[in-house]
């Protein structure tokens, strides 16, 4: 499942189980923003949910961190559009799925 921003984590939970229910076999959860409030991260670690990816486009201190989560940095991207805004190269390649070769 994928959405935008996390934040107490009840309707992907939610959706989660209902998956579950149907017969998935495993769910993974992706979102750009990962706020966790309140119980989210508990939510989380007893939910149907396998693993839950989130970027760190926002402070993620250890407490919000559960045992099903991985952070994926945003750095290198963001490195690459520094480098091709400098270089005046068009920043619409780095987002081109078709084209699989690295553009520098």
């Amino acid at each position: 499942m994928i959405d935008d921003m996390i934040d107490t984590g009840g309707s992907i939970c939610a959706a989660a189980e209902t998956l579950k229910k149907f017969g998935a076999k495993e769910i993974i959860v992706c979102a750009t923003h990962g706020l966790l409030s309140g119980n989210a991260k508990e939510k989380f670690d007893t939910s149907s949910v396998d693993k839950l990816i989130v970027t760190d486009t926002l402070p993620l201190p250890p407490e919000k961190i559960c045992k099903k989560m991985e952070v994926i940095s945003m750095a290198p991207l963001l490195a690459k559009v520094i480098k091709r805004i400098h270089g005046e190269k068009s920043l619409g390649e780095l987002f081109t799925w078709e084209d699989k070769k690295q553009i520098l």
